[in-house]
């Protein structure tokens, strides 16, 4: 058995590996806690962001759910403004036993306010100009027009023989890129028409916006042309919408 000083050397080596093992477990102890609160912190900030993601697609379920019934509204009021039955002879030609008078919505300034903000939605990125054709498309051109700040521009059926003898009236310039703004599309023979003359004129057009699309094969002939083409309502959806 050590004796005196080695006994007393043994023992401060004795304690000093003791103070080690006990030091060393305490780093492992606070490393342990430091992984724990991470985790924990982690845990957290996902469940936060989980309860973010969550709030913002109730929010956008939400703007979904009051957009569909804003529509529905408005499908519902073109409808009881200017939906006619009876027997009616169409541009092209063709008897049809109803008849939407855009005239009738056209002329109601809050019917017409809700419609150029739903045609804005489909304008493209950029343009030049809005092309409102003769009759129907002028007072729609107008109103978004002045909803969103972009020059409206009136395209006659045919020039007219005196003063100025335009067939676009505005003063647009040559090479403008104009929007073609219609009220209602069925064989679209007048539009594809406007758009040959407009093309002719100088200007360069690649888009159609209207109201309704009757679904009668006009906006096959307007795409034909080389315009994209779109529509607020198809025929179908205002019957199914406001029915």
């Amino acid at each position: 058995m050590p004796r005196g000083r080695d006994a007393v050397i043994n023992l401060r080596a004795d304690n000093t590996g003791v103070s080690k093992v006990i030091s060393d477990f305490k780093k492992e102890i606070r490393s342990a806690a430091n992984e724990l609160i991470d985790a924990a912190n982690r845990s957290a900030e996902a469940n936060q962001q989980q309860v973010r993601q969550a709030e913002q697609a109730n929010k956008v379920a939400k703007q979904t759910e009051e957009r569909q019934e804003q529509v529905a509204e408005l499908a519902k009021q073109i409808r009881e403004a200017s939906y006619l039955t009876g027997e009616f002879k169409l541009r092209s030609g063709n008897i049809s036993n109803f008849y939407w008078d855009k005239y009738r919505f056209e002329s109601n300034p809050v019917l017409l306010t809700a419609i150029a903000a739903e045609m804005a939605k489909l304008l493209p990125s950029s343009c030049d100009g809005l092309a409102g054709i003769e009759l129907g498309g002028i007072p729609l051109a107008t109103a978004l027009s002045l909803q969103t700040g972009i020059p409206c521009f009136y395209v006659r059926k045919a020039a007219k023989p005196y003063g100025t003898c335009n067939l676009i009236e505005g003063g647009a310039k040559e090479g403008s890129t104009l929007v073609v703004i219609e009220d209602v599309i069925t064989t679209a023979g007048q539009v594809c028409t406007a758009i040959e003359q407009i093309r002719e004129a100088g200007y360069t057009v690649e888009h159609v916006v209207a109201v309704i699309d009757r679904q009668a094969g006009g906006g096959s002939k307007i795409e034909a042309l080389g315009c994209s083409f779109t529509s607020v309502f198809t025929l179908t959806e205002l019957e199914t919408i406001s029915g």
